[in-house]
């Protein structure tokens, strides 16, 4: 049985696999002009080579499987009538060929068989492929769509799923914003109240109208929908014209470009509720949302916030899961990114996360903005953390500062151009080198009790320029680059000590 499976040499060379009339032998089987019998059977008549040839050339075209199995193998008789088919399309004339000539063909190739009845075999083959590479005027897996809908009635089955059946490279990923907020995704963005998540994310989608940069990232260009329910419609047009100013762009700019943004401030925003039984029933508003998605077709979609448009229990898993769904069918219908804004919960206002981990795990990016703490600076400073991004490792943080009506990044040391920050931390670094070189008080490039950066942070010319011992540390790095500092060892070759002077 097993060299029927797997059999992969020509079956007429091998041992005691042709008898006297001609007859392949495999196993304990006979491969005749029929198919495939027993040794005691009737008349049976030899495979010509020739139609070996014809059922080698047809199965050398078809898409191999690592195994033969029932319902999803073709079988020898089905592929017969393929190959027979296809050689009249093809103008090569022939008497025909055989289901022996099927499986002789297919064992001499090294395609798995397996035997299925009296004389037929299934065939390890995909046949889909078989009938768009030699262009067969059927439909590419008819017949076999066929048998497997006759098994199905007939054991009673249901099989109402959609699978994926195109042998194509598969397409690129797309991002809304290049490797930190996926399309056909929901995104959360979690964040205290007053914060700025509603600000942030309107930069975000003012940028994305008028393809410009966001934070250091290049979003992809397109329209936008916005509907939030933390500002009224004034406040809402303050923020959107600073936000054009800090761009120089008017306000009716964004709107021109497809901004469409709508405040359902002291309305009713929820996007889908539960009934008695646990389903989820999206709203009119949902509904609305979704048609309107399929008009504008927007790069990506901004909800604020999330306890305005989730009126289910956001610890019940199901619940969480069952929303999800419905945002994510929106991602995928409207081919854009979903964006939600959300309160933490008091215990994960520092992780930012709230209620049940299925938000979490559920989604597919998670954002969090948060205060700057002591260790990171001027606690007036925002905090972007990526705490998840699915597909790609996770982007470094981001801090911001608030600044005419928007935020900005902020290099550490307090400025927003990075050259400036770089020149002022070298020479806060060599100011304070000269002040401890002069008082005899040696520092070096080891981490220690003598470590540079460390020492040089706690003063008074650091503290006041806001530079942090990892700010000093890679100024001091720059200097030993350029040239600026040296490192010098002295003392007997049994006490010497290293220390950091100009050069």
């Amino acid at each position: 049985m097993d060299d029927f499976y797997n059999s992969t040499a020509d079956v007429s060379t091998r041992n005691n696999s042709v008898d006297q009339e001609g007859l392949a032998r495999i196993g304990p089987y006979v491969i005749c002009r029929n198919g495939r019998t027993g040794p005691a059977s009737g008349q049976r008549r030899p495979v010509p080579r020739d139609e070996i040839a014809i059922a080698k050339d047809f199965l050398s075209r078809c898409r191999r499987t690592r195994w033969a199995r029932d319902p999803a193998s073709p079988s020898a008789t089905i592929l017969r009538d393929l190959v027979t088919e296809w050689v009249l399309d093809c103008n090569r004339y022939t008497d025909g060929v055989s289901v022996g000539a099927i499986i002789v063909a297919a064992l001499e190739l090294g395609i798995p068989c397996a035997p299925l009845g009296e004389r037929d075999a299934l065939i390890g083959v995909n046949f889909h492929s078989a009938c768009v590479g030699t262009l067969l005027p059927i439909y590419p897996g008819k017949t076999q769509d066929d048998a497997w809908q006759k098994y199905a009635e007939e054991n009673f089955l249901e099989t109402d799923i959609k699978f994926m059946d195109a042998i194509t490279p598969p397409p690129p990923r797309a991002w809304a914003v290049p490797d930190r907020i996926l399309k056909r995704q929901v995104t959360l963005l979690y964040g205290d109240g007053a914060i700025g998540k509603s600000l942030l994310t309107l930069q975000l989608a003012c940028s994305t109208v008028l393809s410009r940069g966001w934070l250091g990232c290049q979003p992809e260009a397109g329209p936008v929908i916005y509907i939030g329910a933390e500002d009224d419609e004034d406040e809402l047009q303050n923020r959107l014209h600073d936000i054009a100013a800090h761009y120089n762009e008017p306000f009716s700019e964004l709107i021109e470009n497809g901004l469409y943004a709508s405040s359902y401030a002291g309305q009713d925003m929820t996007l889908a509720r539960f009934d008695s039984d646990g389903y989820i029933e999206p709203t009119p508003l949902f509904r609305a949302l979704w048609g309107r998605a399929q008009i504008v077709r927007p790069v990506m979609i901004i909800l604020d916030t999330l306890s305005d448009i989730f009126d289910g229990d956001e610890n019940n898993r199901g619940q969480v899961a069952a929303f999800v769904a419905l945002l994510r069918s929106l991602a995928i219908a409207a081919n854009c990114a979903v964006i939600v804004n959300a309160h933490p919960s008091q215990s994960g206002s520092s992780s930012g996360t709230s209620g049940s981990t299925a938000w979490h795990g559920k989604v597919r990016g998670r954002l969090h903005l948060r205060a700057a703490n002591k260790d990171e600076g001027d606690p007036d400073l925002r905090v972007l953390e990526y705490k998840k991004v699915q597909y790609g490792p996770l982007p470094p943080k981001l801090m911001l500062r608030y600044q005419n009506g928007v935020f900005v990044p902020e290099a550490p040391g307090g400025s927003t151009d990075p050259q400036i920050v770089e020149q002022r931390a070298e020479q806060v670094f060599l100011d304070l080198l000269d002040r401890f070189t002069r008082q005899g008080r040696n520092v070096t490039d080891k981490k220690g009790t003598t470590y540079a950066p460390a020492c040089f942070a706690k003063e008074r010319e650091a503290t006041s320029e806001k530079l942090n011992k990892v700010v000093l540390a890679e100024a001091m790095l720059r200097l030993f680059d350029a040239g600026k500092i040296r490192v010098v060892t002295e003392g007997p070759r049994s006490k010497q000590r290293s220390r950091i002077v100009r050069t």
